[in-house]
C-alpha cells in the first residue's frame, strides 16, 4: 500500500465507510449473539435424546426373572417368613439387599419367591438424581397418582408388573425428585 502511494497509484477498490447508529449496532450484536447461542445448542447438544434407562443394568432383577447369583453381585440375602394362615403352610421368601457404592441408586432390595423368581424390587434413589420426568419419558405419563401428606405415589400398571414411584415433595411437577421406585410382579 505504501509503495502504491509512492508511485502515485491509487487502489481501484472504493473504500466504503458506513457509520451505523448505536441502537442498530446493539441490535446486530444481540442478533449475532443469539445466532451463536442457537448454533451452540443445536450443534453441541443432541436433540431430543431420551435419558438412559437407569434400570437397564438391573434388567435381570425385574419381577418375573429367575434369580441370578445375587451374592456374586454384592447382595446380602436372608430367608424371611412371609406369613401363614390357618389354611396355608408357612411361606418363606428370600430378601436380598445391596448398597451400590456409586451410581444413581443408593440401595436396592430384591424379594424372591420360594421358586427363586423375583417378585419385588425396590430402588432407593441417591441424592435426587432421578426425577419424575425421567421416568415419564421411559414409561409414559403416570396414569394413577395418589397423594398423602408430603408423599406422592405414581403407579404405572403394566401387563408384567406394576411400577410405583414415590417422592417426598407435595406438589406435582415432572421435575420433582423421586425417592423410591418399586417394581412389583403382577
Amino acid at each position: 500500500m505504501e509503495l502504491a502511494r509512492q508511485h502515485g497509484l491509487q487502489s481501484r477498490i472504493p473504500q466504503l465507510s458506513i457509520s451505523l447508529p448505536l441502537y442498530v449496532r446493539f441490535i446486530l450484536g444481540l442478533s449475532l449473539s443469539m445466532v451463536i447461542l442457537v448454533a451452540d445448542v443445536l450443534l453441541l447438544h443432541p436433540l431430543s435424546q431420551p435419558p438412559a434407562n437407569p434400570f437397564s443394568a438391573y434388567a435381570d432383577l425385574l419381577p418375573g426373572q429367575m434369580a441370578v447369583d445375587l451374592a456374586a453381585r454384592g447382595f446380602a440375602c436372608r430367608e424371611q417368613n412371609t406369613g401363614s394362615t390357618r389354611y396355608e403352610q408357612t411361606r418363606f421368601s428370600v430378601f436380598c439387599t445391596y448398597r451400590p457404592p456409586t451410581g444413581i441408586f443408593e440401595h436396592i432390595a430384591v424379594m424372591l419367591s420360594g421358586d427363586q423368581a423375583v417378585t419385588l424390587v425396590v430402588f432407593t434413589v441417591r441424592d435426587d438424581r432421578l426425577v419424575l420426568g425421567d421416568l415419564a419419558l421411559l414409561l409414559g405419563r403416570p396414569p394413577i397418582m395418589a397423594a398423602g401428606g408430603d408423599m406422592m405415589t405414581f403407579d404405572w400398571l403394566d401387563s408384567e408388573w406394576s411400577i410405583l414411584a414415590n417422592t417426598r415433595r407435595g406438589s406435582f411437577s415432572y421435575f420433582m425428585p423421586l425417592h423410591r421406585v418399586t417394581f412389583i410382579a403382577a
